[in-house]
């Protein structure tokens, strides 16, 4: 398993990661189609919401070659 917080990745092979996750967060996970492979939780703010959520998905894949 693999966590972004911020600009850095967390790697589980490399140290312990723990997700606590909260109800909505589990529904969630728990209705994700099989081929999606990221989950992304963040604040509620209006940044990330502008343009349909134009930059928390391009947070989301700033690292995707590292992935």
């Amino acid at each position: 398993m693999k966590v972004k917080v911020g600009n850095k990745i967390y790697d589980s092979e490399e140290e312990p990661i723990m997700v606590v996750l909260s109800k909505e967060d589990k529904n969630n996970i728990a209705n994700m189609k099989e081929e999606t492979t990221k989950y992304c939780s963040y604040p509620d703010d209006p940044q990330w919401l502008e343009d349909t959520y134009k930059k928390i998905i391009e947070w989301m894949h700033e690292c995707d070659d590292l992935l």
